[in-house]
């Protein structure tokens, strides 16, 4: 591409890849007990907690839900961009 004259030069433009974690969390609701897990842990700190709750909570932390998953919906999927990332996303390899 060329310029017209009397425009500034075309430079390309650097842009900014966004970078995300991810979390998920199974929820099951059994004999009037809920229980969750977080990215395959048990999390004892939501036990009974109701999944509205839940789901409310996550959202104020940033998490973005994106994919729910399961007959019952049991599997859920967020996401959050990540506040600083990797200084070396190539882990050296480039």
């Amino acid at each position: 591409m060329t310029n017209q004259p009397g425009t500034k030069p075309l430079v390309p433009q650097q842009v900014r890849i966004p970078r995300w974690e991810y979390m998920t969390m199974s929820y099951n609701y059994s004999y009037g007990s809920t229980t969750y897990e977080i990215n395959g842990e048990k999390e004892g700190g939501l036990k009974n907690k109701p999944l509205h709750e839940t789901l409310n909570q996550f959202g104020l932390q940033g998490w973005e839900l994106m994919s729910v998953a399961g007959a019952d919906a049991k599997l859920f999927v967020f996401k959050r961009p990540v506040v600083k990332a990797p200084e070396n996303p190539n882990n050296g390899n480039t």
